[in-house]
């Protein structure tokens, strides 16, 4: 079983960004739309496609289970969603 502990910080300004070593460009639409029940998202980033079963359990925690999956499978599922997410995640 994988725990999932999510954590965001508000961020006062824009210092951190002289310590950025690389910026990861993110792009993830959703399969479920109950957000009770299992939550399943495709993510797609470093030119990899990863498949995520997520369920809230208590608090901040959540079971997760992520599995890559051939890039053609990935696409076409990315290309025939309505809605999709785009986003930059920085490390520092």
């Amino acid at each position: 079983m994988t725990l999932e502990i999510e954590r965001r910080f508000l961020i006062k300004n824009d210092n951190w960004k002289e310590f950025v070593t690389k910026k990861i460009f993110i792009e993830q639409g959703y399969l479920s739309k109950n957000l009770d029940d299992w939550i399943i998202r495709i993510r797609s980033y470093d030119n990899e496609y990863k498949i995520a079963l997520k369920k809230h359990i208590a608090s901040f925690t959540n079971l997760e289970y992520e599995y890559s999956i051939p890039h053609e499978d990935g696409a076409t599922i990315m290309s025939n969603l309505s809605n999709t997410i785009k986003k930059e995640r920085f490390l520092l």
